[in-house]
């Protein structure tokens, strides 16, 4: 009997922790800030190591423009935790109060922890993806293969240069793949003829084709000929 009242207490405490966040996430979508606010310190409370949780408490308070709070939140949790990640949400901080200077001062600084730990891009390089910040996210991908050369990002990094309208290097990017990871072929073909499609550009399709035929010249074993 007492194992099935405490099933049954689990049960319901887990519904209605599920409950909570979903309120939280409804509060957030309808741009209600304030009370989003409340219902995700309340859902950090019972769950202080939930990264997500933490996350959108500094968006609230970045929405509603309380930078102060939001700086001292990721500084908190910075010092408990040490995640290298946290530095571009500083640096984002600052860059939403329009202080170039700071923002790329903690920057630079989360660039410094993949010259330490190579493997620390994975999480940085997301952040900077997520915040929209192209070029840091390159820098970042950039600096930890040139440390480590049994990483890959080409993926990645042809996806970030096709944001910024780079093509010669997104092409580049992804034939590099495709050489490197032939398994990987189709997906980059789907890529490309997405690219190709919903751009219609001459200038991108003249840039693919003369890229493959130097990749052709360069190894015969090119699989592209459908290009």
């Amino acid at each position: 009997m007492k194992k099935i009242i405490f099933l049954f207490s689990l049960f319901f405490s887990m519904f209605v922790f599920s409950q909570n966040e979903q309120l939280a996430q409804n509060y957030f979508d309808k741009g209600e800030f304030e009370k989003a606010l409340i219902s995700y310190q309340e859902l950090i409370a019972a769950q202080p190591f939930n990264g997500y949780y933490f996350q959108r408490i500094v968006d609230c308070y970045q929405q509603l423009k309380q930078y102060e709070a939001s700086e001292k939140s990721i500084l908190e949790r910075y010092n408990k935790f040490k995640q290298a990640t946290l530095l571009v949400e500083l640096g984002y901080n600052y860059q939403l109060q329009k202080d170039e200077n700071k923002a790329k001062k903690y920057y630079e600084q989360a660039l410094d922890k993949i010259k330490k730990i190579p493997t620390e891009v994975y999480g940085i390089a997301a952040v900077f993806e997520r915040k929209v910040l192209i070029e840091y996210a390159l820098q970042a991908y950039q600096l930890a293969i040139e440390l480590d050369k049994n990483l890959n990002f080409n993926v990645q990094m042809a996806l970030l240069y096709g944001q910024k309208g780079d093509s010669d290097k997104m092409i580049e990017k992804f034939l590099e793949e495709s050489y490197t990871n032939p398994q990987n072929l189709f997906a980059i073909q789907n890529q490309l003829s997405r690219f190709m499609t919903e751009n219609s550009d001459v200038n991108f399709n003249n840039a693919l084709k003369k890229a493959l035929l130097i990749r052709t010249q360069q190894n015969q074993d090119i699989f592209w000929n459908q290009y």
